[in-house]
């Protein structure tokens, strides 16, 4: 939808043009998949910290919809900020 606006300035002053509004729905994301290979904890043993590759089932979260981007994060609160979110999901150091 096409809509007017006017922007109008403490002093008066006036410019006015067109906006462009485009609604879209709301993606609908799976939020069941699958859950990720279990695994030892081979690298630097003892650690108790694995590499995994957490996009595995980007795919079925995705369902489908190419405008969905996924962003992964080592915890929800950081998720929610959003902050620090892992560098390289396919190299997650998970522990």
């Amino acid at each position: 939808q096409t809509l007017g606006v006017v922007v109008t300035s403490a002093a008066g002053c006036q410019s006015i043009t067109t906006l462009d509004i485009r609604v879209l729905p709301v993606p609908t994301p799976n939020t069941m998949p699958s859950p990720l290979a279990p695994l030892c904890d081979d690298n630097n043993p003892g650690d108790m910290l694995e590499v995994f590759d957490v996009t595995v089932n980007a795919a079925y979260i995705a369902n489908g919809d190419p405008n969905v981007t996924l962003t992964y994060y080592t915890n929800e609160a950081d998720a929610h900020v959003p902050q620090f979110p892992i560098a390289d999901p396919t190299q997650a150091l998970v522990g």
